[in-house]
């Protein structure tokens, strides 16, 4: 690959419904991501392919990497045949560490559908050395675009000579994003920004591997008393599921109406024994067989009414999704300045601006 690699990307925040619109413009199908809320729930979560871990590595932050950096030195994994048979990645680009995440869950998953870009960047990358798949990563510029493509606005805006506004973005504590992963039965930690993987151990016999995940994580925060992290988990979509399910119980619907259709009872009388049914009344013995399919007709109507919700649900949290998209990357400057520049024009500027601007812009 000869395209020349991005010197950066941009910061990205953390939000579920940013980083499940961000799985599938990467093109993989299947998968979405939760925000986890209690931590004592991990070990029951079924068809989770990982967890990302976002915490402050800024200032006030040293503390929490000290207390943890003993530990994990004597965890590392420094064997290179397993280190280069698993997708584990330098972060050679600085802002990259959200994407990064992501990837080292997604391409250490058998059983996800990648997509071409993400199939080609696994294939293209087997084997090598974790220095050489982060340059790979940066090479993909699919990748860069489809990351920046949901970040915040974040650049200086001129205002006048020699006076500019900068976004919130630059003044904020550093977080880094780091991600873990069950491969081949063990627990794995794998953060760009560490030379080599963190292994966590297996879990005991009969437990999903989300059980490990939440001891680690639990005996992690009581190791400091910074509160500034998030952890959300990276879980299969049920929406094609759904979509199936509403499919089946059409079909199943369509087959109890013409088994009650084969009965050649009349309306009237189909009529009187679902009103029977209803009400809970006792419906006479020669109507028993109508009873029963219509019964089955009921049924396979309230599931396909139960799916049909379960599907605009899933749905209605999607449009949630784009709708904070568009209002988070949307470059709302451009538009107060002009706003400020009338004001200006009809001098309707408050005083207080207008007090600022005749001591230089001092604060």
């Amino acid at each position: 690959i000869s395209i020349k690699m991005a010197e950066q990307w941009q910061e990205l925040e953390s939000d579920p419904g940013l980083f499940t619109l961000l799985v599938g413009d990467f093109g993989v199908k299947g998968v979405k991501v939760e925000e986890i809320y209690d931590l004592s729930k991990l070990s029951q979560m079924d068809s989770v392919y990982g967890f990302i871990f976002l915490f402050k590595i800024g200032e006030g932050a040293n503390s929490f990497r000290r207390k943890r950096r003993s530990l994990e030195d004597e965890n590392f994994i420094k064997n290179s045949d397993i280190v280069n048979n698993m997708f584990f990645a330098t972060q050679v680009i600085p802002n990259s560490c959200a994407s990064h995440a992501l990837l080292s869950i997604l391409l250490n998953c058998d059983n996800v559908k990648l997509g071409p870009v993400l199939e080609d960047l696994k294939m293209y990358s087997k084997g090598m050395d974790p220095d050489s798949k982060g340059s790979a990563i940066g090479h993909y510029p699919h990748l860069a675009r489809t990351h920046d493509n949901h970040a915040k606005p974040n650049r200086l805006t001129p205002l006048a000579k020699g006076g500019t506004v900068m976004t919130t973005m630059s003044s904020m504590d550093a977080f880094h994003y780091s991600s873990f992963v069950p491969i081949n039965k063990r627990l794995y930690e794998l953060d760009g920004l560490k030379p080599y993987p963190v292994d966590h151990d297996s879990w005991k016999e009969g437990e999903n591997w989300t059980a490990q995940f939440e001891r680690v994580i639990q005996r992690r925060l009581k190791q400091t008393k910074d509160i500034c992290f998030n952890l959300m988990a990276v879980v299969h979509d049920p929406i094609h599921d759904i979509v199936r399910e509403v499919e089946q119980c059409h079909h199943t619907l369509r087959s109890t109406l013409e088994a009650v259709s084969k009965l050649n009872y009349s309306d009237n009388v189909i009529e009187y024994v679902t009103t029977l049914i209803a009400t809970s009344k006792t419906v006479p013995p020669e109507y028993a067989e109508l009873a029963g399919a219509l019964r089955c007709v009921i049924e396979a109507q309230e599931n396909l009414e139960k799916s049909k919700r379960e599907f605009q649900d899933e749905k209605d949290i999607r449009k949630g999704y784009l709708l904070d998209h568009a209002r988070r990357t949307h470059d709302y400057n451009p538009a107060i300045q002009e706003f400020i520049k009338a004001l200006g024009r009809h001098g309707q500027l408050p005083l207080s601006i207008l007090r600022r601007k005749s001591l230089g812009g001092q604060k």
